[in-house]
């Protein structure tokens, strides 16, 4: 509603001579009709519109995550070419499909992502020395940290330093690093108060149904969501997944839209 309240307002259209000076030139110059040239003003108002709509359209790519074996790697590839893998189980093991499914893909266009759901029974450096043999010559798109389920303490600073030994070597494999998470679990988990770990991306669990951002509720220091797991279960092609959404530039829109805002903001007060 606030979209088309700016692109629609006439009291917008006929007050703000700033935004309009260049069409009344044109008026003055040409002759047009003033009338006709606030319809062309709205036209390319709705123009720019549809184009922003385009532009988060296109910024919005699709992948699921998994953890059974493929039954059906090319039916999967008819409707999604990003999956995601599950590599290590919260017991504390590595996956046992996950090598299965490398192995079904293999040669065939797909983008391959991991994550993992770490165990605080076995040390830091041996579920990353695990996950490193079981990675070895794959070429990952992100590596994601799961931060949910039921095996991790209750002492929130300990789950704090475990995970933080955890992503410094994961670092050392030199891969793109995130977050799976969600507002309750990571608060459970983590404490509502720290921010120690908002500088990697976040892969939200918010299961609306919406492949798209939708309203997101900052927490843990985040302000956006690089992706979203947007409904959990799916069948698809046979196999249970869940369903999600990778955002490509919805956070530089989103700060952009934020700065401009503050700017405003400051302009008004002077």
């Amino acid at each position: 509603f606030v979209f088309f309240f700016f692109f629609f307002s006439s009291r917008r259209r006929h007050t703000r001579c700033r935004e309009v000076s260049w069409a009344r030139r044109c008026v003055q110059e040409t002759g047009i009709n003033a009338e006709y040239m606030g319809y062309l003003q709205n036209l390319m108002r709705i123009f720019a519109f549809c184009l922003l709509l385009a532009i988060a359209f296109a910024a919005t790519v699709p992948f699921i995550d998994m953890w059974e074996e493929i039954d059906d790697p090319e039916c999967h590839l008819k409707i999604c070419k990003n999956i995601c893998l599950r590599v290590y189980q919260g017991i504390g093991k590595v996956e046992p499909n996950f090598a299965k499914n490398l192995a079904h893909l293999k040669g065939k266009a797909v983008n391959i992502s991991a994550y993992m759901t770490p165990s605080n029974k076995v040390t830091a450096e041996k579920q990353v020395a695990d996950v490193a043999a079981a990675i070895k010559n794959v070429t990952l798109t992100f590596f994601w940290v799961s931060v949910e389920g039921s095996d991790w303490s209750m002492n929130h600073e300990d789950n704090i330093a475990f995970l933080k030994k955890l992503l410094a070597e994961l670092a050392k494999l030199k891969l793109t690093i995130g977050i799976q998470t969600d507002m309750m679990r990571f608060g459970r988990i983590m404490g509502r108060s720290t921010t120690d770990f908002s500088k990697y991306p976040l892969w939200n669990i918010h299961q609306d149904n919406n492949p798209e951002p939708g309203q997101f509720r900052p927490y843990g220091g985040w302000r956006v969501a690089k992706a979203k797991q947007y409904k959990g279960n799916a069948e698809v092609c046979g196999d249970t997944v869940n369903l999600d959404s990778l955002y490509q530039v919805n956070n530089n829109l989103t700060s952009h839209i934020k700065q401009k805002k503050k700017k405003k903001k400051k302009k008004k007060k002077k």
